[in-house]
């Protein structure tokens, strides 16, 4: 199910444009193995862009994004049909915000500068499993009893900024050349939040216990 929609104005006359388009996105998606019910996805994304002639030679651009939606099941297959207890909802959101100035300092130079910043945050959680630590039998890899993989919050953050000085030189050398300078920066990081339940992960071989694995969580990491 999909529903689009937009609007555009006109606010200032020759000034000042907005445009804001929107979809809102609904699906259910059969997964080989996974009889239990649909797997269900959701996305809804707005976007905002407004756009400003300053003065006649100076122009404003600027954008904005968001975006929310999930998946339940995220984990859907074959090994997680037979117990709810062991499914994960993925719940995730980014915004992004982008802008874009440029002024006409002469007839024959321009300067361009452009900026913009990301971040986009995931979640998962164990609805059904009450706390519960669940297994996984190693013979089959069927899971069962809750929640027995990591859960946590990933999130990745970014900033991007670069600007141009154009300058047209005629006659130059034999010919006509653009002279540009300019410059970048662009820095990202990554981040997860690591969570085991109850601090193990437990395994059976064929319905028998065979292995418990120890850990230390929560863990938090960044790049």
């Amino acid at each position: 199910r999909i529903l689009p929609g937009a609007i555009g104005k006109n606010v200032m006359k020759d000034r000042l444009w907005i445009f804001t388009p929107g979809r809102y996105y609904a699906a259910q998606n059969s997964i080989a193995g996974f009889t239990a019910q649909p797997q269900e996805v959701q996305n809804k994304p707005f976007f905002v862009k407004g756009t400003s002639q300053l003065t006649n030679k100076n122009r404003l651009d600027v954008g904005y994004n968001y975006r929310t939606g999930y998946y339940w099941p995220e984990n859907a297959s074959l090994y997680t049909n037979n117990d709810p207890r062991t499914w994960r909802r993925w719940n995730q959101n980014e915004n992004t915000l982008n802008g874009n100035f440029t002024s006409v300092l002469s007839n024959s130079t321009v300067l361009t500068v452009r900026a913009g910043f990301m971040r986009h945050n995931r979640a998962g959680e164990f609805p059904n499993s009450n706390g519960l630590t669940g297994q996984q039998d190693m013979a089959t890899s069927m899971r069962c009893c809750g929640w027995i993989t990591l859960q946590g919050a990933q999130w990745r953050r970014g900033t991007r900024a670069n600007g141009a000085l154009s300058h047209y030189v005629d006659n130059f050398f034999g010919g006509s050349h653009q002279v540009k300078i300019g410059f970048e920066s662009d820095f990202n990081q990554n981040g997860r939040d690591s969570i085991w339940p109850e601090d193990m992960f437990m395994q059976t071989f064929n319905g028998a216990p065979y292995r418990v694995q120890l850990y230390n969580t929560p863990s938090i990491g960044a790049t």
